[in-house]
């Protein structure tokens, strides 16, 4: 099967979501990356692109050597979060690179430490907009699902030969959004 490539630069979103957490978070301490697991290409980029980001910080005063995989489970990813809360009291950020950004968050605003964390996760819907809003959350990656069906359906469009100027194959631009403009 011959397909193009069509969605965001993941290393790319990967790196936003540390110079934020560089940015936003300005307490030192442990860092913990979650996702779904080593299965998705788009997931192992991010975290790749947010580690490498992390590491070039060497002043940064951030500790970060643990991704941890909830598998979109919500249980999981209750837990791995109290565990990481209880465990290291010197925990100051979450990047979320998969699913389950709800869960989280719930758990960030019910527990006492829970408003210490610069929590930074992907995509943007209702849950995660209410979120950045309440402070739960710092920041948005979303990977504007609707450019990417647009830029499917006209690839799909130009392949069939219905539309005759070649599609865009650059990575479409991902926006990130924080309560100030959500």
């Amino acid at each position: 099967l011959d397909a193009d490539y069509i969605g965001i630069e993941n290393a790319a979103a990967g790196r936003m979501a540390g110079l934020l957490m560089c940015g936003l978070q300005k307490r030192s301490g442990r860092i913990l990356a979650m996702c779904h697991s080593g299965v998705y290409d788009a997931h192992r980029q991010r975290v790749s692109g947010f580690s490498d980001y992390i590491q070039r910080q060497v002043d940064s005063g951030f500790h970060f050597d643990a991704v941890s995989f909830h598998h979109d489970e919500a249980d999981r990813a209750r837990e791995t979060l109290m565990d990481a809360l209880d465990r290291h009291k010197d925990f100051v950020g979450l990047y979320n690179a998969g699913g389950a950004n709800s869960t989280l968050s719930d758990v960030l605003r019910r527990h006492p430490r829970g408003k210490n964390i610069c929590f930074i996760g992907h995509e943007l819907t209702e849950r995660s907009s209410a979120s950045l809003r309440d402070g739960t959350m710092a920041a948005v990656i979303d990977q504007v699902p609707e450019a990417q069906a647009r830029r499917a359906l006209d690839m799909a469009l130009y392949r069939l030969g219905l539309l005759e100027q070649a599609v865009d194959l650059r990575p479409i631009p991902f926006v990130t959004v924080t309560k100030e403009n959500v």
